[in-house]
Order: structure tokens, then sequence, then C-alpha cells
């Protein structure tokens, strides 16, 4: 089995398609976004955190503790600020 896919002549432009150079192919390769805001990488950064408000979340048995932080409401801030992500 070819995986080759084969245009039909209309489909093909007369005289061919021009090439790059390298300088022109780097220019582009350089011209690209920063890595930091790449879905992969935001979303490695993210996991922990929305991990660590579903463990406190399960965590939690009360709505309503006697004292100190109140870990109910970190799981949903956590899941809306990584929403856009």
């Amino acid at each position: 089995m070819s995986i080759v896919k084969n245009l039909p002549d209309a489909a093909i432009p007369d005289g061919g398609a021009p090439h790059w150079h390298v300088k022109d192919a780097q220019r582009w390769l350089d011209a690209r976004v920063p890595a930091a805001f790449a879905p992969v990488t935001v979303g490695w950064i993210l996991a922990p955190l929305v991990l660590l408000s579903l463990v406190l979340l399960a965590l939690s048995t009360s709505d309503t503790p006697e004292h100190g932080t109140s870990w109910s409401g970190y799981a949903p801030a956590v899941l809306l600020v990584s929403l856009p992500a």
C-alpha cells in the first residue's frame, strides 16, 4: 500500500512551485511563537494545579471547616483559571 497521493494534472500549477532558500526557511522558523505559549507547555504547567485542586476537593469533608482555610473554593478557582488553556 502506498501513502503517496497522486494529484490530478489539473491541480498542479504550470511551471511548478518555487523552492525556498535555506535562509528564507530559517527566517520563517525563527518567526514562530515562543514555546511558552504552546498548548502542551501550558497544559503541563497547569496539570499539577488541577490535580491538586481535585485532591483537595476529594479530601474536604465538610463545606465549612471549624477553622483554617476553606479548600472547597480552591478547585473551582483553579479550574476556572485553567479553562482558557
